[in-house]
């Protein structure tokens, strides 16, 4: 009924909502590239960013498991995703990026790659390795959040997913200190600041006072937007939070967020959402669904 091609690209998207094994999309891509090998220039495939097709994504792909340098691995790994960004399927091409991502060593000359990578590793629950790449140049980490604003958004969605980060040894800023950095910044904007400050209340994290100022001056009115069967909606999760009942919770949870997605996010459902989950016994999900939201920031 539908092309190869049209199943895969099918493929991609399914994959990327978490409906099918990335597996099966790395099997594809490997079996459609022997179908299309003979039409695609793989030496000026680099030339061609301005072009986002299935077939260049598959050249891509095996371009760079084809690669033994480190550098050439890493510029092909950045285009690919990418490009994988222009469509939003960048969790599914994160996912079966992962051996290529594993061959490659933290250095200088890689740099310029350390927030790409880690936000792919970040995306496929790898903190450590994340990490290993995030510190690996030693340096005044509250300076250097500062001075790059790629490196304070990383930490950001580091924290999000990972509940013991402030344990470590490393003098990790906090979260009101990373948030008042972004604030400041004229390249990002609000609405994604306002979004990561009620993600982060959430999950049960001090955000500035000064900053929810801002904010309440901003969307005074922001939660005047819930109609009556939400707001009985609420009152049910309250009680289903208080009778710790977990199918209920859950339940409730997606009519806010599928709500929410016809509304485009509204900043209440999405506080109620990722707190009832983080405070029924599902702090896992409650981080996913965190960094879900937040990791185009």
């Amino acid at each position: 009924l539908y092309s190869i091609k049209e199943q895969i690209k099918s493929l991609e998207k399914l994959v990327n909502m978490g409906f099918y094994n990335p597996i099966i999309l790395k099997n594809s891509y490997v079996d459609y590239y022997q179908t299309v090998k003979t039409t695609i220039d793989l030496d000026n495939l680099n030339k061609a960013e301005s072009e986002n097709s299935l077939d260049v994504r598959v050249s891509l792909f095996y371009l760079i498991n084809n690669t033994v340098s480190d550098i050439d691995s890493a510029r092909l790994l950045n285009l690919l995703w990418l490009k994988a960004k222009e469509i939003n399927i960048e969790k599914a091409i994160y996912a079966i990026s992962m051996n290529s991502i594993n061959s490659i060593t933290p250095q200088r000359e890689l740099s310029w790659f350390t927030y790409p990578v880690a936000r792919a590793l970040i995306s496929n629950n790898k903190l450590e390795e994340a990490k290993n790449w995030l510190f690996f140049i030693n340096s005044d980490l509250k300076d250097r959040v500062v001075l790059d604003l790629n490196f304070c958004k990383t930490l950001l969605l580091l924290y999000l997913v990972d509940s013991d980060l402030k344990k470590s040894n490393l003098e990790i800023p906090d979260v009101s200190f990373l948030l008042k950095v972004l604030y400041n910044s004229l390249e990002v904007k609000k609405e994604n600041i306002y979004r990561l400050m009620i993600t982060f209340k959430a999950l049960n994290y001090e955000v500035a006072p000064n900053l929810w100022e801002n904010f309440y001056n901003k969307f005074e009115n922001y939660s005047s937007s819930s109609n009556i069967n939400n707001t009985n909606l609420f009152l049910i999760l309250e009680q289903s939070l208080e009778k710790r009942n977990l199918a209920e919770t859950i339940f409730i949870v997606i009519d806010l967020l599928n709500s929410s997605n016809k509304e485009q996010l509204n900043f209440y459902y999405l506080y109620k959402s990722i707190y009832s989950l983080n405070n029924i016994g599902l702090r896992e999900y409650a981080r996913k669904l965190s960094l879900e939201i937040n990791l185009g920031l």
